[in-house]
């Protein structure tokens, strides 16, 4: 691979790069199929018979030949389309929900490996409000809160984000909120090049990403990468409110062109133009390309009457170790 320390200026032409006028859902939706429900119904009748911890489970140890080639569908869209991919959807009504975590396990599993979200080793993190307030360098997770969240991209202050992000809807927001919005980050890029080319070389080079104090004690408390890279494709960290708050941890002000290029790129990104946006329902499942899509969510309140909104999250990550730090 070739790593480039300057922006390639050109454009990407390739299926990641679409606009809100030139994706339309039989890109990125895809129903599951009737041989592939009956191998998901076997699934649930094996798991609520046999109680397994979800991490020893395996897709080598089932008979799906119809989920694999469904899934086989869904990951190009993941790894070559573009770049996100949304499963509709999982029987929830007449499975259980524990039932229907391991089999979004399995499926996910197929893709690539899921790997720790926590410190502690955590591989199913739950998206629901705590109750906590998030504050920069406070360690509290904006999943974790019913907070909107602009587009970002997972542990991008990290050494080694996931690959991809992957959503379970256990039950929606009661609310209408919490609606989930993509972006291309190649898009993003073609637009800078185009509108704002003078940016894009400060966005190549490193800025501090405060770790949310999400590191073995002892380490520092900010990290230094840019936020755009480029080794044959184009990888991006993106979490401006996560520099801004680095730069505060590291006592040090961000430089008047990393000042412009956060403040250009957070326009870019949320141009209405650039992104699309869905509610996920109860047993959809979302998948994000996390270095060449951006996400975000929209706040919400949960009715104390009814179920809380809860998503049941999964990271995915081809190389390194299973672990948080990778």
């Amino acid at each position: 691979m070739t790593t480039l320390s300057t922006p390639p200026v050109r454009h990407f032409d390739d299926p990641s790069s679409w606009t809100v006028d030139t994706i339309a859902p039989d890109d990125y939706l895809f129903t599951i199929p009737d041989d592939a429900l009956v191998e998901i119904l076997d699934l649930a009748h094996f798991f609520e018979r046999n109680p397994i911890i979800i991490e020893a489970i395996t897709p080598d140890d089932f008979d799906i030949p119809a989920i694999r080639q469904f899934m086989k569908k869904v990951e190009y869209a993941s790894r070559k389309g573009p770049r996100f991919a949304l499963i509709d959807r999982l029987p929830m009504d007449i499975i259980s929900d524990d039932a229907a975590v391991k089999i979004y396990w399995v499926l996910m599993s197929l893709m690539s490996r899921p790997v720790a979200q926590t410190l502690d080793g955590i591989f199913v993190f739950p998206v629901e409000d705590t109750g906590r307030q998030f504050e920069p360098g406070s360690g509290v997770r904006p999943a974790t809160t019913n907070m909107e969240q602009n587009f970002h991209n997972d542990n991008c202050f990290n050494g080694m984000p996931p690959d991809f992000v992957t959503l379970l809807c256990v039950h929606p927001a009661v609310d209408g909120g919490g609606v989930s919005r993509v972006v291309s980050l190649t898009s993003v890029h073609n637009d800078l090049v185009d509108n704002h080319p003078d940016v894009l070389e400060r966005l190549f080079d490193p800025f501090y990403f405060d770790r949310q104090k999400e590191h073995p004690e002892g380490e520092p408390l900010t990290i230094s990468q840019p936020i755009f890279s480029f080794d044959d494709v184009l990888k991006v960290r993106l979490g401006n409110s996560l520099v801004r708050s680095g730069y505060a941890v590291k006592g040090e002000p961000l430089d008047e062109k990393g000042q412009k290029a956060l403040d250009v790129l957070t326009s870019v990104v949320e141009d209405p133009t650039n992104w699309i946006e869905f509610s996920l329902e109860r047993g959809q499942i979302e998948i994000a390309n996390n270095r060449e899509t951006g996400h975000a969510r929209s706040g919400y309140h949960d009715d104390p009457s009814k179920p809380k909104r809860r998503l049941e999250r999964f990271w995915l990550r081809d190389e390194g170790r299973r672990t948080y730090l990778g």
